[in-house]
């Protein structure tokens, strides 16, 4: 038999061995798909014969169906593919090598060496696990802690913050009310000073020059006061 990729020649005779007919031939595998599909076999130098050159591509069973459509004549052939076997191969059974037994002198030394060997003493890990447990612990509440003073940080700082506002505004609030109050004191200078100017003009007109003149010192007194007052004032 064949293996992969190898060539096989596949052989038809027609009925009669008839010469120049049409013939297929069609190659199925073991699922039914199709490897040469309506493949033409042309005719053996006039013989009746026809040929085909077919290389299988997997190593499987396959069935060749040939016929002819003049001179209706359906041939099948099963062809096994395989790999080949070599001619003189012989398969060498395993054998199994049995164990070596021991001698006794040997068991014996084995176990006096065994039994000289110093084995130290396991070793206690417990203290040091606890002091390993113990600093877990101190770290965890100490990052517990932590988180806890900063919650309570930004809760104050939050605080501070709504006062300081607080305090801006009503600093706010006392700037308007003593711009206010400046305003209307300085309304309230001017229109004294308006007055105390009519007085003393009127005062000029009827009064004597002695009268007058000290009336006017005592006015521009007053003016002066004023005028000190409203510096003070802005």
């Amino acid at each position: 038999m064949p293996d992969i990729n190898k060539k096989y020649v596949l052989y038809y005779a027609v009925r009669g061995y008839a010469t120049g007919q049409a013939v297929t031939i069609d190659i199925f595998d073991t699922v039914g798909t199709k490897e040469i599909d309506s493949g033409s076999m042309p005719e053996l130098n006039s013989t009746g014969i026809y040929t085909f050159n077919w290389f299988p591509r997997k190593r499987t069973t396959y069935l060749v169906v040939m016929n002819c459509a003049l001179k209706p004549r359906q041939q099948h052939e099963v062809i096994r593919i395989e790999k080949p076997k070599l001619s003189g191969a012989i398969s060498i059974p395993r054998i199994k090598i049995p164990d070596p037994v021991w001698q006794k002198q040997e068991k014996l030394d084995i176990i006096k060496k065994l039994s000289n060997l110093s084995i130290p003493a396991p070793l206690d890990y417990s203290d040091t696990l606890d002091s390993v447990l113990s600093l877990l612990k101190e770290v965890k509440l100490n990052q517990t802690s932590q988180k806890r003073g900063s919650a309570v940080l930004r809760v104050s700082l939050k605080k501070e913050r709504e006062a300081i506002l607080s305090q801006l505004s009503d600093l706010s609030k006392l700037k308007k009310e003593f711009q206010s109050t400046v305003s209307s004191f300085h309304s309230e200078v001017s229109s004294l000073s308006k007055k105390i100017c009519d007085e003393m003009n009127t005062n000029l007109k009827l009064s004597t020059p002695v009268n007058s003149v000290n009336k006017i010192e005592r006015l521009l007194s007053v003016l002066d006061e004023t005028n000190l007052l409203l510096k003070h004032a802005t």
